[in-house]
């Protein structure tokens, strides 16, 4: 007794469920990363002496999602080569750790909504 499968057939339910896996995976990462970028932007320092530039707090971005299934949440280019300073510290300055603080706090809560999105989207 043997089985017969359509290996064209099986073939085309797996492409459409891994162009739907791709979708709900962007779509958690998107939300997630929104999450974290609004906890960055309340952890970010402001200098209100600096009236001339951008701050980095409105400078805030979330790229798209990449075709490695990474996103990035960080600051716009008028801001990004000055994070590190006010991040580690300098001579003159000592370290804020804005950055690594806003990981930690948001590591886990970032994780759950992705899973939650995750089961939303699949239907799981």
């Amino acid at each position: 007794m043997g089985v017969n499968v359509d290996s064209s057939s099986v073939e085309i339910a797996l492409k459409q469920m891994s162009k739907k896996v791709r979708t709900v995976r962007n779509r958690a990462l998107r939300t997630a990363a929104k999450f974290v970028a609004e906890k960055l932007e309340e952890n970010t320092p402001i200098d209100p002496a600096d009236k001339n530039k951008t701050h980095m707090k409105e400078d805030v971005t979330v790229s798209g999602v990449d075709q490695y299934g990474e996103i990035r949440v960080g600051y716009g280019k008028e801001t990004y080569w000055r994070v590190h300073f006010v991040e580690l510290g300098t001579i003159k300055q000592r370290p804020l750790h804005f950055i690594e603080r806003t990981e930690e706090e948001t590591r886990n809560e970032f994780m759950k909504i992705v899973q939650e999105e995750l089961r939303k989207g699949l239907g799981l």
